[in-house]
């Protein structure tokens, strides 16, 4: 018999959880685990929604609306604990808040035997989306972090025994089918950036959390110095024609582009002379992650998970969150040094093959599955002994 999980998330828009979640049903054992996807609200609207189709897992649309904390929202929530009841779920997996707060509690209420919540960010939150964090962490046997900056936070925020926390990394391909120099030529053309520019770029989501506007000044700093530098940010999300109108101002909308959310990102990776991640909070970044395994340079903020996977000076370098002219003096340093950039290139690599390979994430994920549903199996054994 295979292990039953659902995995609880409200919808399939392009975020680091929901890539990663791809990437989950995607590498699942299928010997010894049955997977179930629950979207909470209309899944079937959002970008990713075909990709996940293509798992060939089983989804289930709820249609809950957006602001998932309404009151009536609590049919379905009925809806979840019937439907975890007819597919007699094992697990229940929540992502994101409201992921984590239904899955938790409908698993609670349908009697689920495991019932598991993942945090991915420091977020803090306010008076009443802490009351909800706290329960789901209650209500759940373990919750999954990402990095140990993530477990302390949840440790000294949300009040969440460290005996509960188990810390699984991300995890990416070492090895993809790179895109070739025509590739490459072709984007660069259709970006329009001249063959001998020196290409800084990231790939986030346009949210206050990634600052981008830090992105952008550093542009301004690094174009002064270094004329023929283009910056490419891939993404989109509520602040794209913010920062757009930010870079209009200082007048480097010819030194920076915002494509948009591109197919292939690792291949697009590939492009860049240098990875930044301007993050003002981040727990993992798997942009981060995949722009070292294609050998690329880094330069991260010294934020969360970031101080985990760059090691400075080796992999990369970490300057302080909100500090454009660190981030500027650190570009133009390695597109002056194209050997210290390569050494770099190659030691990030390594590092992500030895500690940060997808394969090992998932090894990490379904050990933590197999020994939570084998304690719970000898626990009723021993329950049911008892006289």
């Amino acid at each position: 018999m295979t292990i039953r999980i659902a995995y609880v998330i409200h919808k399939p828009r392009i975020g680091g959880a929901e890539l990663h979640l791809l990437e989950v049903l995607k590498c699942l054992d299928p010997q010894r685990f049955t997977p179930l996807l629950v979207f909470l609200g209309h899944g079937q609207r959002e970008p990713l929604y075909e990709k996940y189709r293509e798992t060939g897992v089983e989804i289930v649309n709820l249609g809950m609306p957006d602001g998932v904390f309404r009151l009536t929202n609590v049919t379905k929530l009925r809806l979840l604990v019937r439907l975890l009841k007819a597919k007699r779920i094992d697990i229940v997996h929540g992502y994101l808040m409201e992921g984590n707060l239904l899955s938790s509690l409908a698993g609670f209420i349908a009697g689920v035997r495991i019932r598991i919540t993942s945090k991915r960010s420091l977020e803090r939150y306010n008076r009443k989306q802490l009351l909800v964090v706290k329960l789901s962490n209650l209500l759940s046997h373990k919750v999954t972090v990402v990095s140990n900056a993530v477990s302390q936070f949840v440790q000294e925020f949300e009040a969440c025994p460290a005996t509960k926390i188990a810390v699984i990394p991300n995890g990416v391909h070492p090895n993809i089918d790179s895109a070739d120099a025509g590739d490459h030529a072709d984007f660069r053309q259709y970006l329009a950036i001249p063959k001998d520019a020196f290409v800084v770029g990231t790939v986030a989501r346009f949210g206050w959390k990634k600052g981008y506007e830090y992105f952008v000044q550093a542009a301004a700093m690094v174009a002064r110095e270094l004329p023929s530098v283009r910056f490419v940010g891939l993404g989109d999300g509520p602040l794209k024609q913010e920062i757009e109108a930010l870079a209009d101002r200082l007048g480097v909308s010819d030194h920076v582009v915002f494509p948009g959310w591109e197919r292939d990102v690792r291949q697009k990776v590939a492009l860049f002379d240098v990875y930044l991640c301007t993050s003002i909070i981040e727990g993992m970044s798997n942009a981060l992650l995949e722009a070292m395994a294609e050998r690329r340079p880094v330069i991260a903020t010294a934020v969360g998970g970031n101080r985990e996977t760059v090691r400075d000076g080796v992999t990369g370098y970490l300057v302080p969150p909100a500090d454009p002219a660190a981030l500027a003096r650190r570009i133009l340093e390695l597109a002056g040094d194209p050997q210290l950039a390569e050494r770099m290139g190659r030691a990030g690599r390594a590092s992500v093959l030895e500690d940060y390979s997808v394969d090992r994430m998932m090894a990490r994920m379904e050990d933590l599955y197999s020994s939570l549903i084998e304690r719970d199996t000898r626990l009723q054994t021993h329950e049911g002994m008892s006289p």
